[in-house]
């Protein structure tokens, strides 16, 4: 059931880090991001987020972030342009990180 799937897509992509590769960890924590509760989605995707920056770089988490902005509530949904901006600007991307911040 949804409400109980986020441990099991944990504790599969902590597997899929330790002993599998790192493609499939992160295919794991998309799914997770899709299939848990809606009070569950942004915690789940922050960690998708934080994990994707760990393996492939900041540049590779702005398809999650725009997913993630458009699947999520206006709350959590303002925190994570917020953060996206953020990423944006360490980047010097000033111009992406202001079209950010108008979204």
């Amino acid at each position: 059931p949804p409400e109980e799937c986020a441990e099991f897509f944990l504790m599969n992509g902590k597997f899929e880090e330790e002993h599998g590769l790192t493609k499939r960890a992160l295919s794991v924590y998309r799914d997770m991001c899709h299939k848990v509760p809606a009070e569950e989605k942004y915690t789940a995707y922050q960690l998708f987020i934080t994990k994707t920056t760990k393996y492939l770089g900041q540049t590779a988490t702005r398809d999650i972030y725009q997913s993630a902005i458009q699947d999520l509530g206006d709350s959590p949904a303002s925190q994570l342009c917020l953060d996206f901006a953020k990423m944006e600007t360490s980047l010097q991307e000033i111009d992406r990180a202001r079209a950010v911040l108008t979204y």
